[in-house]
């Protein structure tokens, strides 16, 4: 269902977290580790790129120097000589102009953690909409130390607390501590040095596989923990970064002395932008007059009084097949969900599912759209990156900015992890995360509405860069550029690159629409049963016949005035009985035209919504159903009344079809939720 946005997904906020209260100021015994601190060894360290087969599925074939994979070899340690060296695995797509304008485009990804290459990226970058893209510049990817394709790997497939099947803040939160400092212990007895999965060596590797390649400079371009990589790449490789694009960004080095109150302020910010467009909104400002954001609050806090096990669900979203929706739970899957601008117009079903605790409807989220149990996923980087430069709070610091979030600090359920981080990870803090000072050219995005690197978190990153643009999408989430790629996003992207030093022309971004909230919703599960049965190819033939045989009888109607004509034959009198049943049989195929549309549509750009209904308009193809079938039996009734024996045998086997086919048609829109009623 939708686009991947995650509903109760407790372990998304993880792999976000490192935008909420960084790495305080480096103590003065701790020097800042930067590349001289290379131990000499590697100074001199050459890095090569090695082709190789792509280590991803992908239907079909593909042209292997355009889409080329490959890896790049370096120390998993660069502080000590005796490091191993490890594969960080590459894809360079290459541009499809010999002298692309933009140089190369280096993607970092976010997380920390997430895993970059996968057969999707050809996909798409085969499409249409990536073509002005793939002709301004070279594209590169690669999948981070500890995640993907590349080494090292451990603690991949790690649970969240909620995953275990146990109450989340407490047996929960006890078995994620006890599998992570299992995990961390076995990859040590293996050879992994864990202390080097840090933001400054990852950095670095950006760095190698730049030269690996053969590129003098080229632009980064990283989202969330990407932007933070990012930051770092600007301050370790200046040289050899021409420009950079930081979207919802993480200022490095940002310091605060409450870093739940940081993610607090952070959902407050998140649900005040979500009343404000339902107040823009007509139909949602009528159904809520007084916003969403105080219902959600109550409705998460009710399952805190009151926590919902819902049970059934796949393996690969809860070990044991059932979890504990709390308090913090809840709250996480709202959270997580005011990522994604997709999502938004699904809000009001949203509170609806969680006011009413429709555990079909919840369980159906979970299955459908939940966190996966994941192993391509980095969690032990993200571990390490995290405990080392994202949960330390600094005596003293200034309150967090943002507005007051006080009352939501504990409806976000990953905070009780993040309290006790050093129990599980106990490291000394990454001190290569820093405010940044650059000069380089910058483009800087966020959306207005993102829970988890708001828009005020760009003002303290844009006080050190003096060479960056900023562009703020309203109505928008986690990641701007791509949220609005089609409308705006690209083209922003596309004329940085060609010019990153050029004033760039944002208004488009200020031209975001709006989400189309979908009020007014008629609450039934046949629409959402009818589509699953359509997505796994179990098709209505019932339906299917009924539809062809109304087809069959309107053309047979239309023409058979001209078979008389050509063979000179009189037209038998039905008292207009084949223009009503021909009428009939439009109006029965207009409804289940109309009914399926609508469900589908539904499902396309609401589907979080589907699983609970469908919007009040439907309606409409249910009277069409019904029209039919009072018009057909108005046909019938009328060549009845004129039975005589020169009538056609087959007109009158199509009058006497005509009815039990749109009574067919509407049994169908009943049994997929669109009748009249």
């Amino acid at each position: 269902m939708g686009r991947g946005y995650i509903v109760c997904a407790m372990a998304a906020v993880w792999c976000a977290w490192t935008a909420l209260g960084q790495q305080p100021e480096p103590a003065a015994e701790a020097p800042m580790i930067t590349p001289d601190a290379v131990h000499p060894v590697w100074q001199d360290f050459e890095p090569a790129f090695e082709p190789i087969i792509c280590p991803f599925y992908l239907p079909g074939t593909y042209d292997r120097e355009e889409f080329q994979c490959g890896y790049v070899l370096v120390p998993e340690d660069r502080t000590h000589s005796g490091s191993r060296l490890i594969q960080l695995m590459v894809m360079k797509i290459a541009s499809t102009s010999e002298t692309p304008p933009g140089g190369a485009l280096m993607e970092l990804t976010g997380g920390p953690g997430g895993p970059s290459l996968a057969g999707w990226r050809v996909i798409v970058n085969r499409r249409a909409s990536y073509g002005e893209l793939r002709a301004t510049a070279d594209l590169i990817y690669f999948d981070q130390r500890g995640t993907g394709h590349s080494e090292g790997r451990f603690c991949r497939g790690a649970l969240q607390a909620y995953q275990f099947g146990l109450p989340p803040r407490t047996e929960g939160l006890e078995a994620y501590m006890r599998q992570r400092r299992e995990c961390l212990a076995e990859a040590r007895q293996r050879g992994v040095f864990v202390d080097g999965y840090t933001t400054w060596q990852n950095a670095l590797d950006v760095r190698d596989i730049r030269r690996a390649l053969g590129y003098d400079s080229w632009t980064v371009y990283g989202v969330s923990y990407g932007s933070e990589l990012g930051q770092a790449v600007m301050r370790f490789d200046s040289a050899g970064t021409r420009a950079a694009v930081l979207d919802s960004v993480v200022p490095a080095g940002f310091t605060t002395s409450n870093t739940q109150l940081l993610l607090g302020n952070g959902f407050r910010s998140a649900l005040d932008g979500v009343d404000e467009m339902c107040a823009a909104d007509p139909g949602c400002r009528r159904e809520f007059p007084d916003g969403m954001a105080q219902r959600f609050v109550d409705a998460i806090q009710a399952y805190d009084e009151d926590p919902l096990e819902l049970s059934g669900l796949a393996n690969m979203r809860a070990i044991t097949g059932r979890l504990y929706l709390d308090g913090s739970l809840a709250g996480s899957a709202l959270f997580q969900a005011l990522y994604d601008k997709a999502i938004y117009g699904d809000l009001p079903a949203f509170l609806r599912v969680m006011e009413t605790r429709d555990e079909a409807a919840l369980r159906t989220y979970v299955n459908e759209i939940a966190y996966r149990i994941d192993h391509a996923y980095g969690y032990g980087m993200a571990l390490t990156i995290n405990c080392r430069a994202g949960f330390r709070e600094t005596p003293g610091a200034a309150a967090p900015p943002g507005p007051d979030g006080r009352a939501l600090v504990d409806l976000v359920g990953a905070a009780s992890v993040f309290q006790r981080c050093g129990d599980i990870y106990d490291a000394a803090p990454d001190p290569s995360v820093a405010p940044l000072v650059s000069d380089i050219p910058t483009l800087v995005v966020t959306g207005a509405v993102d829970p988890i690197t708001p828009p005020y978190y760009a003002d303290v990153l844009m006080e050190g860069l003096t060479g960056a643009q900023r562009v703020d999408f309203p109505n928008t989430g986690h990641g701007g550029l791509s949220s609005n790629w089609e409308a705006c996003g690209r083209d922003l992207l596309i004329a940085f690159l060609k010019a990153p030093d050029a004033p760039l022309d944002a208004r488009c971004a200020d031209e975001t629409p709006p989400p189309d909230f979908l009020v007014g919703l008629r609450e039934t599960k046949q629409p959402f049963r009818f589509a699953r049965r359509l997505q796994s190819g179990t098709y209505p033939l019932v339906a299917g016949g009924a539809a062809g045989g109304l087809a069959v009888l309107v053309a047979g109607f239309l023409l058979a005035p001209i078979a008389r004509r050509v063979d000179g034959r009189p037209s038998g009198d039905y008292g207009r009985a084949r223009l009503l049943a021909s009428l009939g049989a439009l109006a029965s195929l207009g409804g289940i035209a109309l009914g399926v549309q609508t469900i589908l549509s539904t499902g396309l750009n609401h589907s979080a919504s589907l699983v609970i209904g469908v919007p009040g308009g439907v309606a409409w193809a249910g009277w069409l159903g019904v029209a039919g079938c009072a018009l057909c039996l108005v046909a019938l009734w009328r060549m009845a009344a004129r039975w005589r024996s020169g009538q056609a045998l087959g007109t009158r086997l199509a009058l006497l079809l005509a009815p039990v086919l749109a009574a067919t048609a509407l049994w169908f829109l009943f049994s997929i939720g669109a009748g009249p009623v």
